[in-house]
């Protein structure tokens, strides 16, 4: 689920959300500490030219309990793009 939530976190920075492509299983995931979580991945997605350019990101993510489904049980902790 920490993925998950991840990709919504990196959609919402993207300029052209619905374009966005997220590998199915190429990516790296580790647990820290207790309910804190780091993903790595990518995005293929539209730039501001309508270009489709690769995003390589990673996400530091803590759940905080409840329905791990909602958005709002989980805090960004760390989201770099590169």
């Amino acid at each position: 689920m920490a993925f998950i939530q991840c990709k919504n976190f990196v959609k919402n920075r993207l300029r052209a959300p619905s374009t966005a492509d997220f590998p199915f299983l190429d990516r790296s995931a580790w647990a820290l500490d207790q309910n804190v979580y780091v993903i790595k991945s990518y995005v293929d997605a539209q730039n501001g030219f309508g270009a489709i350019t690769r995003t390589n990101w990673h996400c530091k993510i803590q759940y905080n309990g409840g329905n791990s489904a909602d958005q709002n049980n989980w805090t960004l902790l760390d989201l770099e793009t590169y």
